[in-house]
């Protein structure tokens, strides 16, 4: 899959893949933005510890700005979930892109409705959430390693959106059942892909860009196993 990074990059600057990139993003950042405010409330709202009066204004200052924090350590790690879901919903662009460009004759015949894209992508979305946030235990006892948290980040979320990009390129060509089987007998290839994708989403600024990668290269990928 690294192979085909130069031709993802290089396409970048298709129209079609800025505008993905922008409503992709702000989606992804309304949604952070949601994630903050309800925690804010929740911490805000929370009855304090017994405390003496003079700290109390202290108590409910840290408790306003305490959600900030949680939210931005939290969504750098679970910003490759939450951003591969919403990608979920534009993939049929990016896909498009992709195939009229570079493959023009095994272009998809399938268009995913709505509803089918919204369910596979929050159920992407919840998977990669559900297991960052059952490891964070791990994570935070890795941190002492430096680079310990990075490398179980890139295996698990490799492992993760290697097969969840793949099955929504995969439906957009074939029943849902035949796709299941096909990425089922193409383990190596989906592990390659996550592997070369999660790491894009810890590179400052390439993180942005990392979803609309991601989704690229599942296109390339798909195309692989029908060469051969």
């Amino acid at each position: 899959m690294l192979a085909e990074l130069p031709r993802v990059f290089a396409q970048l600057s298709d129209r079609r893949l800025v505008a993905v990139f922008l409503k992709s993003i702000a989606l992804t950042l309304l949604i952070l933005a949601g994630v903050w405010y309800g925690l804010d409330s929740w911490l805000s709202g929370s009855s304090a510890p017994p405390l003496p009066v003079w700290m109390q204004r202290f108590w409910a200052d840290a408790a306003d700005w305490a959600a900030l924090p949680i939210v931005v350590i939290g969504g750098w790690f679970l910003f490759p979930g939450i951003a591969t879901g919403v990608m979920g919903l534009f993939l049929d662009d990016v896909v498009d892109a992709v195939e009229d460009r570079h493959y023009p004759r095994a272009m998809a015949h399938r268009r995913v409705p709505l509803a089918e894209a919204g369910l596979l992508a929050l159920a992407s979305a919840l998977r990669v959430v559900l297991w960052n946030l059952a490891l964070a235990p791990i994570y935070l006892l890795l941190l002492f390693t430096a680079v310990g948290p990075l490398l179980l980040f890139t295996a698990v979320n490799g492992w993760l959106m290697g097969r969840d990009l793949l099955e929504m390129v995969a439906i957009r060509h074939m029943p849902r059942a035949e796709a299941a089987a096909l990425i089922a007998s193409n383990r190596a290839l989906r592990l390659r892909l996550g592997l070369t994708a999660a790491p894009l989403f810890l590179v400052p600024v390439v993180n942005l860009f990392a979803p609309i990668i991601a989704a690229a290269l599942a296109a390339h990928a798909f195309q692989i196993i029908g060469k051969r």
